[in-house]
């Protein structure tokens, strides 16, 4: 499954240019966007390069040369061979319909990319990487440097790390948005609340679905439904503002929030 973005660089002349990637978008995949961006595109100039060329299939370390779809994936051996290039929807599948966009303001290019669907926004601002989940993003200063401690959440082989299972962390932050393994993949996730023993953490899988995982010592985590949480912890919810997105993948439409469940128990 796809996990798109928004790659951005701000203009000489003010406001924005940006281009789509369909594939790999999440900052944590050692060769997804956040990765390679952070690895291969610190330069200005090969940033502008990736512009040119416009939306992406899947953004490679080099910006590469014409190829199609059908060659590159037509065999195992000729799939290692376009590995470290791009595959832009212009150049190479023949979309007429690929290039740059331009964005007087911030607020126009966060609309660009929840248009599209995007779950991450990259932009490179003063020379510095910087990303955000759109869902989180308003203004420049949602967004936070892209750095090695925050790509550094998966393996080469999409392999979650040794000793995972047996990591001794149940609780995180308020507010705290990390990478969690799940699923045989890595899924962006989002703690709603944390009291420094437990925790209730949100994470989004393939498709714009989310479900939520209960956190606390001697159980690890387990899954929760979101009209099975309890009062209690509702209420908690309720006091630090957290609103979660509420999408399960029964897909029976997104779920009331937490206030909204406790209805009048909401003290």
């Amino acid at each position: 499954m796809s996990t798109r973005s928004r790659i951005a660089v701000t203009r000489k002349e003010g406001g924005f240019r940006s281009i789509y990637c369909h594939n790999d978008g999440s900052p944590a995949r050692p060769h997804g966007v956040g990765f390679t961006l952070l690895t291969h595109y610190a330069e200005r100039e090969k940033v502008e390069q990736l512009m040119a060329l416009g939306d992406l299939s899947i953004l490679g370390p080099e910006i590469g040369g014409t190829h199609s779809w059908a060659e590159r994936t037509s065999s195992p051996t000729q799939l290692a061979m376009y590995s470290n290039w791009c595959c832009a929807d212009g150049r190479d599948r023949g979309d007429s319909k690929s290039e740059a966009q331009e964005h007087a303001d911030f607020e126009n290019l966060v609309q660009s990319a929840e248009d599209g669907n995007a779950e991450f926004l990259y932009v490179l601002f003063d020379e510095v990487w910087l990303f955000g989940p759109v869902r989180s993003v308003r203004t420049l200063d949602d967004l936070r440097p892209l750095t090695a401690e925050v790509v550094a959440g998966g393996t080469a082989t999409d392999e979650p790390p040794k000793g995972w299972e047996d990591k001794p962390v149940y609780s995180y932050p308020t507010g705290l948005e990390f990478s969690h393994w799940l699923n045989n993949g890595w899924r962006q996730a989002r703690c709603l609340w944390g009291d420094g023993t437990r925790s209730l953490v949100e994470y989004r899988m393939p498709g714009r679905t989310s479900g939520l995982r209960y956190c606390e010592p001697g159980q690890g985590f387990r899954a929760m439904a979101y009209r099975s949480v309890p009062k209690w912890l509702l209420r908690k919810l309720v006091e630090v503002g957290a609103r979660w997105d509420g999408t399960p993948q029964q897909r029976c439409g997104p779920v009331p929030q937490p206030a909204e469940l406790l209805g009048g128990d909401a003290r």
